[in-house]
């Protein structure tokens, strides 16, 4: 994929297929499920790949975009104020595949 990663707040009609779920769920029910209150909402950043939602920042990336071994990825750090790295994911870095 040629395209660079877009940050975007969530749009309340959009959807994700996480790794191992039965099908494509939306991103106010992955916040819901997360305990992330709907002021903070807003304030979660969503990367977008030519257009497409790929990973929602504090829940996880979108199944289509895992990191794959052998292929190319991004690796995107978050900061927070101080400079302290804060873990983009429950499981830590963020990779989104590329290709």
């Amino acid at each position: 994929m040629d395209v660079l990663p877009q940050l975007a707040a969530w749009k309340k009609e959009a959807r994700m297929r996480l790794s191992g779920a039965r099908g494509a769920r939306s991103v106010k029910r992955l916040f819901a499920e997360s305990g992330v209150t709907p002021d903070r909402r807003e304030r979660m950043p969503n990367i977008y790949l030519g257009g497409v939602l790929a990973a929602v920042y504090g829940i996880g990336v979108a199944e289509a975009f895992l990191p794959q071994q052998g292929k190319g990825a991004w690796e995107i750090e978050i900061f927070d104020e101080s400079g302290k790295k804060v873990p983009f994911t429950r499981e830590g870095a963020l990779g989104v595949n590329l290709d």
